[in-house]
């Protein structure tokens, strides 16, 4: 009896060491085995098993907040390598009729509308050839371009023969072709962009004198008429054209050029203003960085030689009366050939500095529909932000063609950009003294990208919206 009591002793003991044993594996938080990390280690053939007992990781509490893994950004990266080639963009406007009504066999004028005066406008860009080197923090580039100008805007009150007295209209024209230098880089919050460039005229006309003065006055009781249009333009181009200017005469001619090149460069500045005065902390919408470009600042003026002289003038500095004496038999007729004269001369030498149009622009990039969260990261942050953004942008230009060469310049763009595949903007403002509404759109795959734009355009804001003119432009881009 006594050996059969100390027979379920032992056995009860070691059941008790047995369950002790396991509830000291199961323990999560009350012992821990070297009081240490959980250590991992693997195992392979060639080594021996070693077991280290450290205590299993904590359970997250239900009410603890376990940290998300970062955002996987879903976006076709950008380019470090760019390059373009053949991207063409060209422009026609008037304010007088649509642009469908110019291709009509009849088309019927409303010569009312002329008292408004009428404008004229062409041009075009073409740049055969672009490169671009992008490290993030800083870049540069090449770029080759050819810029076509042609403007006519004439005084509404010389087109209808209404009083006035000296007034000035808008002729000329203007090609030039260029090589710019680009770049950036980035100085604390700052990021500066500098492009030299070397520009060459090819052709350059623009009006000494085109005036108008029509009026009626009494001089010694005695009412006289005044009537003059005087126009005194100077057509320059590189070399005499003796024949059509075309390009067989440009290759022939190339030993004869006498123009010379000019030099001018644009520089600007863009810096994150709500950031650095946290207004994104106060309201989210606040999120903006604002710019400022100097474009074409003139440093060392081209100069052409050869030209040709177009003069007219309709009218006398002297009373004109053509009806003097007319109900009188003995009247004489009038010589009309003493009111009007027209002349286009041969070529001629004479030095003119020419300069390209000036431009000075502030601008702002709003991002305003983000609002990011704890778990974003900073670059989900930075490229979500860019997905809808708006552009404002205020300024002058300076442009030599025009009489009154100073111009205001402003508008707005906002885009939409889709994981940076597609993206598409509008733009609508006043460029280069028309109305332009413009509508962009971006097919990028990283390796190739293409650009199309079109548009409507006017010196009128009206006829803008109203086909009164047109834009175009498409552009190719490859890299990686």
């Amino acid at each position: 009896m006594r050996n059969f009591r100390l027979l379920k002793t032992t056995i009860f003991f070691f059941l008790c060491i047995i369950f002790t044993s396991i509830h000291l594996f199961a323990q999560d938080e009350e012992i821990a085995w070297n009081n240490g990390d959980e250590k991992e280690k693997k195992v392979t053939g060639d080594e021996d098993v070693v077991w280290v007992f450290d205590a299993p990781k904590k359970e997250k509490a239900d009410d603890e907040i376990i940290p998300a893994e970062p955002k996987k950004l879903v976006r076709v990266p950008d380019r470090k390598i760019e390059i373009g080639i053949f991207s063409l963009g060209l422009g026609f406007s008037n304010d007088f009729m649509k642009t469908s009504e110019i291709f009509k066999e009849k088309v019927n004028l409303n010569t009312d509308k002329l008292s408004d005066g009428f404008n004229v406008n062409a041009n075009l860009f073409l740049f055969p050839l672009y490169f671009n080197f992008n490290n993030n923090t800083w870049g540069f580039g090449l770029s080759t371009g050819l810029y076509v100008i042609g403007i006519i805007d004439l005084n509404g009150n010389l087109l209808t023969f209404h009083e006035d007295s000296g007034v000035n209209s808008d002729i000329g024209a203007a090609v030039f072709t260029d090589v710019a230098i680009h770049g950036f880089y980035t100085y604390e919050k700052f990021k500066i962009k500098i492009k030299p460039s070397l520009y060459y005229p090819i052709l350059y006309a623009k009006p000494d004198n085109f005036s108008y003065t029509y009026k009626n006055k009494k001089i010694n009781g005695v009412d006289q008429t005044f009537f003059i249009t005087k126009f005194d333009m100077r057509v320059y181009t590189a070399y005499p054209v003796e024949d059509d200017f075309n390009l067989k005469d440009i290759l022939k001619n190339l030993n004869k050029f006498s123009s010379s090149p000019g030099i001018d460069f644009s520089i600007g500045a863009e810096y994150p203003l709500s950031d650095v005065l946290e207004l994104t902390k106060i309201y989210d919408f606040l999120d903006f960085d604002v710019g400022l470009d100097f474009l074409n600042i003139p440093l060392y003026p081209s100069s052409m030689e050869d030209y040709k002289r177009v003069t007219a003038y309709i009218g006398s500095n002297e009373p004109i009366d053509f009806f003097s004496g007319m109900l009188k038999e003995e009247a004489e007729e009038i010589d009309t050939k003493d009111y009007y004269k027209y002349s286009f001369g041969d070529y001629e030498k004479g030095k003119r500095n020419v300069f390209r149009p000036f431009k000075m622009l502030i601008s702002a990039n709003w991002r305003p529909f983000y609002r990011p969260s704890e778990e974003d990261t900073d670059e989900w942050i930075k490229r979500k932000k860019e997905w809808v953004t708006f552009k404002p942008t205020l300024g002058f230009a300076i442009s030599p063609l025009y009489f009154q060469s100073v111009s205001f310049e402003g508008g707005i763009k906002s885009s939409l950009s889709l994981y940076n595949l597609f993206i598409v903007s509008l733009d609508i403002g006043y460029h280069d003294r028309l109305w332009k509404n413009i509508l962009e759109l971006t097919f990028n795959v990283k390796i190739l990208e293409l650009n199309l734009g079109v548009g409507m355009q006017s010196a009128s804001f009206l006829k803008s919206w109203s086909g009164g003119g047109f834009g175009a432009a498409i552009g190719f881009k490859f890299g990686w």
